[in-house]
């Protein structure tokens, strides 16, 4: 049950990023400058505008999924929904406004005028996307809370011919093309389709039973609650995130060789992590479950199945990019010194897949528990006080290169797994279950 909710996860996931790359092949065909400025607005999207509403989403992940099988009203997990789709809405409006006049900033830090001037332009006509898109998350986290993990592969594999026809349509066909501006557009259609195929899957399909129609008495209280988990849970995925981005930022000084392997590499791991993060996800639902549930042993084993499985597949992944380490740069590029800085990392890189696996499960499963806290608090350690700091010193002081960083942000996901894994272990189940019935107590 288990591998299979995880392979069905993966799948969607790999689908979305093919969903997403497809705006990126359109705008290489469009010019130098308007790559370059939509790249510099995908990098604010994701630094910026993402990070409160990932937040909300792993609290949706903890609250729906304890309420799913623990809370006496069955549509709990609707009024959750409702909650973090109307904070989503407060919230992404000053934001909105923000990313709206955000060229003048761009500008006023030295960004290149004309490059500023697209990806101000690539943000405006986002805006209609990412909000349609956040709905279209709250909901996906609505239904995985019911372990509905099939959503997202059935929605993609209409939204991808989907975005490739509008984006044709928007970007280049004579009498319809809108030039720049079609790429975005084309998103906003590719993002419709996405909301109105998840909604349509949950009232027809399967998850309806847990939604119990829109309540505005319901879903305008309760707020304090997604917020306190929303921000722990924010500073748990970005603080790696944006450190990942330092870290990068240190090695762009080394030459256009080293950012070039940096590439590689972490296209690499992306995919490799793709399936990682599904067994954490699939871990932080049913641990959520089981714990509305009171089924405690059950808990304690979904972790450690779940456990089990992503050590399994780390340490194949390992052994499989160990293997390749000699010709995988050629895949991307046959210069030989990218091939010689990727032949030297393809180790670490194998390496961090058993940590990485196992930290997707552990930081997963505390999120289950509703201890974002913990996770904040261990990622923030791990990366900005071990990560960038030894990255410094070894890029800069030791001349070791790009390999510090590499080593700099293994040791950190080392760190925060085997902290998550220690408290995980040293867990309090009874007081984790009065929490949980607290917080299902005062959901309405």
């Amino acid at each position: 049950m288990v591998l299979r909710q995880t392979l069905l996860l993966a799948s969607g996931s790999l689908l979305f990023s093919f969903s997403s790359s497809i705006s990126v092949v359109f705008l290489g065909r469009l010019g130098v400058l308007e790559l370059a400025g939509a790249s510099l607005a995908k990098i604010l999207i994701v630094m910026v505008f993402m990070a409160p509403f990932l937040g909300i989403l792993t609290a949706l992940e903890t609250l729906c999924s304890q309420a799913f099988t623990g809370s006496s009203n069955p549509h709990a997990p609707g009024i959750y929904l409702q909650r973090g789709i109307l904070l989503s809405t407060v919230i992404f409006v000053p934001l909105a406004g923000f990313l709206w006049h955000v060229e003048w900033l761009l500008v006023a830090i030295h960004q290149d005028p004309s490059v500023a001037h697209y990806a101000a332009l690539y943000l405006r006509y986002s805006l209609p996307g990412l909000y349609l898109t956040l709905i279209y998350m709250c909901v996906l986290k609505f239904l995985q809370a019911q372990r509905i993990m099939r959503t997202r592969l059935c929605v993609h594999m209409i939204d991808i011919p989907v975005h490739l026809l509008a984006s044709y349509v928007l970007v280049f066909r004579e009498g319809t093309s809108m030039g720049f501006v079609g790429v975005p557009m084309a998103q906003n259609v590719a993002a419709l389709t996405s909301l109105l195929g998840v909604t349509l899957f949950a009232k027809y399909v399967d998850g309806s039973a847990a939604w119990g129609g829109w309540s505005w008495s319901a879903s305008l209280q309760g707020w304090r609650q997604i917020l306190r988990l929303g921000t722990h849970g924010a500073l748990m995925y970005c603080s790696s995130m944006w450190a990942y981005e330092a870290l990068v930022l240190a090695v762009s000084y080394l030459g256009a060789e080293a950012l070039a392997a940096q590439s590689i590499l972490s296209a690499t791991n992306f995919v490799a992590l793709l399936l990682a993060s599904s067994f954490g996800t699939v871990a932080c639902n049913r641990v959520g479950n089981h714990l509305g549930a009171a089924r405690v042993l059950q808990a304690k084993h979904a972790i450690v199945g779940a456990l089990g499985m992503a050590l399994v597949y780390g340490m194949v992944m390992a052994g499989s990019l160990y293997s390749v380490r000699d010709w995988w740069a050629t895949v991307f590029n046959r210069d030989p010194q990218i091939g010689k800085y990727v032949r030297q990392l393809m180790p670490i890189l194998a390496f961090l897949q058993i940590s990485q696996s196992a930290g997707s499960v552990a930081e997963n499963s505390l999120r289950g528990q509703g201890r974002q806290r913990i996770g904040a608090i261990l990622k923030l350690t791990s990366f900005y006080l071990v990560a960038i700091p030894l990255t410094v010193v070894l890029l800069y002081a030791m001349h070791v290169g790009l390999r510090g960083m590499w080593w700099s942000y293994c040791l950190a996901h080392i760190l925060s797994t085997v902290g998550a894994l220690v408290v995980l272990y040293m867990t309090n189940w009874d007081k984790e279950l009065a929490k949980c019935r607290m917080r299902l107590a005062s959901h309405a």
